[in-house]
């Protein structure tokens, strides 16, 4: 560390004030002694002050300081942590000048459940000036074996220190670009979620901000915890004075009529409601009704029982829809309850610029009933089925019906014998993608699926393997074989889906 001269003389005669002070606390004076403790204190603090304005990093630029905070401010949003805002602005008087004038630092607004003292969320909404924020508002809901008893530090409503947030929050709801709604069972291991607590905390949220202007808001996301499901309940409309800018909306365990945004901005919609204990949410019409609304939307993902009762006379027309992913999870296993989810969005939804189809758990029973629509989507290309157990007369089925896919990723855990037994296969097949098969394909395979292909008009181009037969190495086989890469596979797919794919969280 270089030292100044005038510094070095300076640091001298603080060292030697300081074995002054040292001395004087020894006195038997003991009044005396005491007063020597503040005066220690303060001289300690100018000794830091000029060792720290001899370091190096007090020479950096503050822009330059600054522009370093931004970048590490990005890459630390552990929530779990102590903010890195917080850090730096602790190290020394000019760091902390440096942060509290750089506002983007400031940003991040949260509510943690069961957060009583907002003192620092006041100060956050003031230190961000007028740059543009995101507010997270977490609710903890007691688990009903503790509602009520005293003793226990979640026993009550998580709802009065919501409404203080809220109100705290809205004078500068016109800088909110992102909200984030979450609600969580406390404890997490004792007992079921007292329910009627979140939904009345959810209320007093929609009273807030149901009027409300939301000039820069981007995104909402929803999610109503593990184990909790928000289905029945009105239709509620949240942000009518207008949101001219949101493009993503997530609505996870909760229906989404119960907080309806203006759609006609809106881009991607992600919504997953399993089967719950409250009965099924709206009917076709008003899901179909919503849809419509949402005059924008590109990327459409609906897991779990989102109608119960499907209709043949609602109908939704989405023009510019791209992306459509439909799934059944519910805990890893099959949910029979939601098999109509299937063709219901399918035979509902008209999609004239549909592209790509994404579907999982689908299986030999999923189309009995209601085969999907013959030729309603001419512009799909790709079609994705995951944890699938499809027959060949399901391969006939999917085949007829969406003839103009020329890509296909086949994400059975099974060798594709249901392909190769199928009467017909997709005509403008291109690429087969089967990433979940461990063991090696052997070259009869391959060579079969090429020779499938090739009786239609297009053969078979490529076929992308797990593992490929060492056989294939030296083959003159006509047929390439290559490395499956998902990140190629699914590059297509909308990054906020591919979180939830199925043979991504195995390749």
């Amino acid at each position: 560390m270089a030292i100044l001269e005038a510094n070095r003389m300076v640091l001298a005669s603080i060292d030697h004030e300081m074995g002054e002070i040292a001395a004087d606390r020894t006195d038997p004076d003991a009044p005396k002694a005491i007063s020597r403790v503040d005066d220690e204190a303060g001289t300690k603090i100018r000794r830091a002050n000029i060792l720290n304005s001899s370091a190096p990093a007090y020479s950096i630029p503050t822009e330059l300081l600054s522009a370093i905070f931004k970048v590490g401010h990005s890459e630390n949003s552990d929530e779990y942590e102590t903010p890195f805002e917080l850090i730096v602005s602790q190290v020394s008087s000019r760091w902390r000048e440096t942060s509290l004038n750089t506002p983007s630092l400031w940003t991040r607004i949260r509510r943690r459940a069961y957060q009583a003292r907002l003192n620092a969320i006041e100060m956050y909404l003031q230190r961000s000036k007028a740059v543009h924020f995101e507010l997270v508002i977490q609710v903890g809901v007691p688990s009903d074996e503790i509602f009520g008893n005293q003793g226990w530090p979640y026993d009550k409503l998580d709802c009065d220190s919501v409404s203080e947030c809220c109100a705290l929050v809205v004078p500068s709801m016109d800088r909110c670009n992102r909200i984030d709604l979450t609600f969580s069972t406390e404890p997490k291991w004792r007992g079921q979620p007292f329910e009627q607590s979140g939904n009345m905390a959810f209320g007093i949220i929609m009273q807030h901000f149901g009027s409300l202007a939301a000039p820069v808001l981007r995104s909402i996301n929803v999610d109503w915890g593990e184990e909790m499901y928000f289905r029945s309940g009105s239709f509620q409309q949240i942000f009518t004075g207008g949101a001219p800018l949101l493009t993503s909306i997530k609505m996870l365990q909760v229906g989404m009529h119960l907080c309806v945004p203006p759609l006609s901005s809106v881009q991607s919609i992600h919504l997953y409601l399993p089967v719950g204990p409250h009965g099924p949410g709206r009917t076709c019409r008003e899901f179909c009704d919503m849809l419509s609304a949402a005059t924008s939307l590109l990327h459409l993902m609906v897991i779990g029982e989102i109608i119960h009762s499907w209709t043949p006379v609602a109908s939704a027309t989405l023009p510019y829809l791209q992306t459509l992913s439909i799934g059944i999870q519910r805990k890893g296993y099959y949910g029979t309850m939601d098999e109509p989810q299937f063709s219901g969005l399918l035979n509902t939804i008209t999609a004239p610029s549909l592209e790509l189809l994404l579907m999982q758990w689908v299986d030999r029973d999923t189309f009995s009933e209601s085969p999907p629509p013959v030729g309603k989507f001419p512009r799909l290309q790709r079609l994705i089925l995951e944890r699938v157990d499809i027959t060949s007369d399901l391969v006939n089925t999917l085949s007829t019906a969406f003839d103009s896919v020329r890509h296909l990723v086949w994400g059975a855990c099974l060798k594709p014998c249901a392909l190769l037994d199928a009467d017909t296969i997709w005509p403008n097949l291109r690429t087969i993608s089967i990433p979940l098969i461990s063991e090696d394909f052997k070259l009869d395979t391959i060579e079969a699926l090429s020779r499938k292909c090739a009786a239609s008009a297009h053969p078979l181009e490529k076929i992308f393997a797990r593992n490929i037969p060492p056989a294939l190495v030296d083959s003159q086989s006509t047929i390439l074989v290559e490395k499956f890469d998902c990140e190629v596979a699914y590059a297509r797919l909308p990054s906020e889906f591919q979180s939830w794919s199925e043979v991504k969280k195995f390749a």
